[in-house]
């Protein structure tokens, strides 16, 4: 299946491309993935892309809603003494290269990243409905084409309308009334 699949076959949107950010395990950050709604095998079927391998089928009956939100997060990474090294032997020669890393062993760096129109499925991991687990997404496709398939899913699903989530903004300080 390649990602011509992924688009309108009627007026529903069935596959929708997109960037995982986080929720299915062993999938890394911003990886391509495919979601594929199979209305006769009642399922989301999660694969990668563009080697179409099947990583996790989200049966319909665990679904709770599909939201569109905005997505923020600091991920940490660790430094890489390599290529510390690299530019430290470009900029300053073989000792400042040396140095650097070292100096780059055990050390972290953060990145604050964000994305205003991600998709949130919120569903029920396995039979337990104490617990609630999601799976949030950076489509690939234009807002409407998103929305289409949101909806297709809700309507498969027996599910509400997508809601668009907004985070609570903190309030801005100003005078006190007494």
């Amino acid at each position: 299946m390649g990602l011509k699949d992924f688009f309108k076959l009627s007026s529903d949107q069935w596959g929708l491309p997109a960037e995982h950010l986080e929720g299915v395990p062993g999938v890394f950050y911003k990886q391509n993935i495919g979601l594929l709604t199979q209305r006769e095998k009642r399922c989301i079927s999660i694969t990668t892309l563009p080697d179409d391998q099947e990583i996790a089928v989200l049966p319909f009956h665990q679904l709770v809603q599909v939201n569109y939100i905005e997505w923020e997060r600091i991920i940490t990474h660790e430094r890489n003494p390599v290529s510390e090294a690299f530019w430290g032997e470009m900029i300053g020669g073989t000792a400042v290269g040396v140095a650097s890393a070292i100096a780059a062993q055990g050390k972290t760096w953060t990145e604050r990243v964000a994305c205003k129109n991600a998709l949130e499925i919120r569903y029920y991991p396995g039979n337990n409905r104490s617990t609630i687990s999601r799976i949030v997404v950076s489509p690939n496709l234009p807002a409407s084409m998103t929305k289409q398939w949101a909806q297709t899913i809700s309507r498969c699903a027996g599910l509400s309308e997508p809601r668009c989530v907004k985070p609570i903004q903190p309030a801005k300080p100003g005078p006190k009334y007494l």
